[in-house]
């Protein structure tokens, strides 16, 4: 019977915000080349991006959003490999149940 996880740990969610993140990277760069274009226009930002945009620009920001979303899309990619791959329990169990030769 297969265990429920809590939903933060599920293969799903991790793909579902590792694909939004990386398409969202797109939007970032573009936003921000929109937002550079016009430079009369104010812009309202958190203030961490604000740091992040004011150290590397419109590049840095968008490829952190775009390595945090590979990063959380492989991450799901993996956990749904892991759990479609048939539990090696001979394999665990060979190790464990092993005893020293003077004791057999």
């Amino acid at each position: 019977m297969a265990v429920k996880r809590h939903w933060s740990e599920r293969w799903w969610v991790h793909l579902a915000c590792g694909l939004a993140m990386t398409f969202g990277s797109a939007f970032i760069y573009w936003d921000l080349a929109e937002w550079e274009a016009n430079p009369d226009e104010s812009r309202s930002m958190p203030w961490l991006a604000v740091l992040v945009y004011r150290i590397g620009g419109k590049w840095l920001l968008s490829g952190l959003a775009l390595a945090i979303g590979v990063f959380l899309t492989i991450e799901g990619l993996r956990r749904r490999r892991r759990q479609l791959r048939p539990p090696s329990g001979d394999r665990c169990n060979v190790a464990s149940e092993s005893r020293p030769p003077d004791e057999q």
